[in-house]
């Protein structure tokens, strides 16, 4: 089922199918990928309890969980609804349990001022003993002309560390850094063949895509995500800007799941908000 929140300017709407952006609109303009290609079905998918592929491994036991997490093909129950805001909830079942060994609810909170989506993941531990988790966004962003005319600005100077994944997504232990500068020019480091540009311990809060020839397309923040990652399908009109918590695996890691760096410790009955924002 579809939602729909917003105002005058920006309209939004919101799957319930993983609680997924579906759309959003400014002034009447798509800004999110609607799939023109057929090269990504996807728009804009959340991502828990884990981003990439990451192995959750507790006590010895590989609970198999699917790349990105358990949510995204899950529908989610319906909260509350007003014409700027709506909230959604999943709770743990017998199902998520199977990939997934943690009882927990995951609730997301949408809401719409002026031009700015406000995005809350709230996150409750249900259990009888400390939850562990990971999550991340995966906002696509449409574009006009080719990647090569984009860049981002950060909010703070980078010195960007590039960790390299194979293709099956999993990092290979190789790495890059560059030299220090508060944008990243697609035009020299590009996003092709379907690969991911995956940055480490990034300083910056914010970050906003930019086209050389002027104007600013969005500015995600991303308050206490300290991994960046953007992505396309080859030559798709468009770039996701991924902030994640955790990062994927190395091939071969079976690290304990609650030992790995990213991963949030809630303990019995607590609860954390994570709160992001979108300005188109």
């Amino acid at each position: 089922m579809l939602y729909i929140i917003g105002n005058k300017r920006l309209s939004v709407a919101v799957d319930s199918l993983g609680a997924e952006l579906n759309s959003i609109k400014k002034d009447g303009e798509e800004l999110l990928w609607q799939n023109y290609d057929g090269s990504w079905d996807g728009h804009s998918p959340v991502l828990f309890p884990l981003c990439g592929h990451c192995k959750v491994i507790v006590d010895g036991k590989d609970y198999n969980t699917p790349p990105h997490g358990i949510i995204r093909s899950r529908e989610f129950s319906f909260v509350s609804q007003t014409g700027t805001e709506l909230v959604l909830t999943l709770s743990s079942d017998d199902e998520t349990k199977k990939v997934y060994p943690y009882d927990f609810s995951f609730t997301l909170r949408y809401y719409v001022r002026k031009t700015t989506l406000y995005i809350d993941y709230i996150v409750k531990n249900n259990g009888y003993e400390t939850m562990y988790f990971g999550c991340g966004g995966h906002e696509s962003f449409n574009i006009k002309g080719d990647l090569s005319e984009y860049f981002i600005e950060f909010e703070k100077e980078e010195k960007l560390q590039r960790l390299f994944h194979d293709n099956n997504g999993f990092l290979t232990g190789e790495s890059v850094q560059y030299p220090k500068s508060k944008c990243l020019h697609f035009k020299d480091i590009p996003v092709d063949n379907s690969e991911t540009l995956i940055f480490k311990g990034v300083k910056s809060s914010w970050c906003k895509l930019v086209k050389n020839s002027g104007g600013t397309v969005a500015e995600t923040h991303f308050k206490g995500f300290k991994n960046l990652l953007f992505w396309r399908p080859d030559g798709a009109a468009m770039i996701c800007m991924e902030p994640w918590t955790n990062l994927p695996d190395v091939l071969g890691d079976n690290t304990d799941f609650r030992k790995k760096s990213g991963i949030t410790h809630l303990a019995v009955g607590a609860e954390k908000i994570i709160k992001r924002k979108i300005i188109y």
